[in-house]
């Protein structure tokens, strides 16, 4: 009985350093720094929770801060907020209208704007899509392949007379990729190129409404998920068409 007591005991200590240990890309604000940090980047994304938070939530924040926080322009914060003692950081979450059972809550501060607050699923991919709608940047959404979001910028940004070349680009890129995920998302950007070549850049937001669609439906996981990745290359191809109009 003394082990198994002994053995919770060394769960729980690890447990706790686990979650008070400082993660990649993410910096802890409170009362005194918070408004002398927000507001030095165009953008900064900043998570309202209960201190030393833990579970799938924290996780898939972790996941997406390793992303987002490689950006020059971009921020990701916390708040970490205690019901217990002198309740640190109270005076934050009530100057933002947060509560204990909104935990936890991510607002996007943009300079010169009100924070816009995050209503989705807590994931790291929805978190990105967030970000990026909202602040025009461009992350590598989970699924894209660098090389081959540069090629779409390329491909939209040209003429006609340029897709044949960077399809053949793409082929040959494509036959380098032994991992089978990779290879499955090469053969997604070959598509999508070969479709705007015959439907044009109006394909792209076509085939997003499309795909968001039967997302509503009832799919397998494996459905879904080969979805989403779809949806995040189409996004791809979406950031380079703003890019294009904004020239």
């Amino acid at each position: 009985m003394m082990a198994w007591k002994l053995l919770f005991a060394l769960i729980s200590i690890l447990q706790f350093l686990y979650t008070c240990a400082e993660h990649r890309g993410i910096i802890s604000l409170d009362s005194i720094t918070f408004d002398k940090v927000v507001g030095t980047h165009k953008a900064t994304l900043v998570k309202f929770d209960k201190k030393y938070a833990y579970g799938e939530k924290e996780d898939e924040f972790v996941k997406f801060a390793k992303t987002a926080a490689t950006h020059a322009d971009m921020l990701i914060a916390e708040v970490g907020g205690t019901d217990w003692g002198e309740k640190e950081n109270q005076d934050l979450m009530d100057r933002f209208g947060i509560k204990q059972e909104d935990y936890p809550t991510f607002k996007l501060f943009m300079k010169g704007q009100d924070p816009i607050t995050f209503s989705g699923d807590v994931t790291e991919n929805s978190l990105l899509t967030f970000t990026q709608e909202n602040t025009g940047f461009h992350f590598d959404l989970p699924g894209t392949i660098k090389e081959l979001n540069e090629l779409a910028y390329q491909f939209v940004q040209g003429s006609a007379n340029d897709y044949s070349r960077i399809v053949e680009e793409v082929e040959s890129m494509k036959n380098l990729f032994k991992e089978k995920a990779k290879l499955e998302s090469a053969k997604t950007y070959l598509n999508i190129m070969k479709k705007i070549s015959t439907k044009g850049l109006n394909y792209i937001e076509d085939e997003v409404k499309r795909i968001q669609k039967m997302m509503k439906e009832k799919l397998t996981e494996q459905k879904m998920k080969s979805f989403e990745i779809k949806l995040n290359i189409l996004k791809s191809f979406q950031f380079a068409v703003k890019r294009k109009d904004e020239l």
